[in-house]
C-alpha cells in the first residue's frame, strides 16, 4: 500500500498568468507529488503478478534532481537554507560578520558609563531591522543618533547611534542582495519544474488512478 494523502492537483501551478514564479507552498506540492512517484516506481518489480497496475506504474517518471534541489533550498519548516546556493551562503556569512560588528559596537555603548544615564533600559533591540537603543524621551537631545521610533507610551525613544549608522546601511544593502539571490533561486527552480511539466502532470494522472485503485482494494479487504 502507499500513502497518497499529500497528492495534489498541480494543473493550476502551470497557468503562467497566475504563478510566474513558485513560492514555498507550490514547490512543496510538486515535491510531494514527485516523492510519491519515486516511492511507487521504486517498487514496480513487486507488481509482476498485476500487469495492469505494473503497466501504469512504469509510466511514472522519476525526478531525483528536482527532489534533491528542494531539500537543498528548504528545511522542514519552509525556511530557506544556506545550501540553496553558494552566493546565498556567502551573503549570509557576510551578514553574520556585520551583525557581530554592530552588536560589539552597541554593547560597548551600553557599557559606557557616560552613556548609561540616558538609557531607559540596558539592551539592544531593532526597529525596521536597524539596531537601536532605548533612550529616555527627556535625554534624546544628548544622544548622537537618529530617532527610528517611539514606544507606545512615548516614554522611550529608539535611537540609532551614529556609530552604527554606516553598518546598518551596509546591512540593508546586503539584505537586498539576499532577496535578489532568493528570487533568482526560486526563478531557476521554477523553470526547472516547468521544463518537465508534461511528465509531472502525467505522473499526477497515474498516481490519482492508483490512489483510486488502492482505495478500492482497502474497501474490498474491509468488506
Amino acid at each position: 500500500d502507499f500513502d497518497f494523502e499529500t497528492l495534489s492537483d498541480l494543473h493550476p501551478l502551470f497557468e503562467d498568468s497566475v504563478y510566474s514564479i513558485f513560492a514555498y507552498e507550490e514547490f512543496t506540492e510538486v515535491y510531494n507529488n514527485n516523492r510519491i512517484s519515486d516511492e511507487v516506481y521504486m517498487r514496480h518489480e513487486q507488481f509482476r503478478e498485476f500487469p495492469g497496475a505494473r503497466a501504469m506504474i512504469t509510466k511514472l517518471s522519476a525526478f531525483p534532481e528536482l527532489n534533491r534541489r528542494y531539500l537543498e533550498i528548504f528545511d522542514f519548516e519552509g525556511n530557506i537554507l544556506d545550501t540553496a546556493s553558494p552566493e546565498l551562503m556567502r551573503i549570509r556569512r557576510q551578514t553574520g560578520i556585520l551583525r557581530a560588528r554592530i552588536n560589539k559596537t552597541m554593547q560597548s555603548l551600553l557599557g559606557d558609563n557616560r552613556f548609561e544615564k540616558f538609557l531607559q533600559d540596558k539592551f539592544v533591540t531593532q526597529r525596521d531591522d536597524r539596531y537601536v537603543l532605548p533612550v529616555k524621551e527627556s535625554s534624546v537631545s544628548f544622544v548622537d543618533g537618529i530617532v527610528q521610533s517611539h514606544s507606545g507610551s512615548k516614554a522611550t525613544v529608539f535611537v540609532e547611534p551614529m556609530a552604527v549608522v554606516p553598518m546598518n546601511n551596509e546591512l540593508q544593502l546586503i539584505k537586498q542582495q539576499e532577496k535578489q539571490e532568493i528570487h533568482r533561486i526560486f526563478s531557476d527552480y521554477t523553470s526547472r519544474i516547468k521544463a518537465v511539466k508534461k511528465e509531472i502532470l502525467l505522473n499526477q494522472q497515474v498516481l490519482s488512478q492508483l490512489d483510486f485503485r488502492f482505495a478500492c482494494g482497502r474497501l474490498c479487504r474491509t468488506m
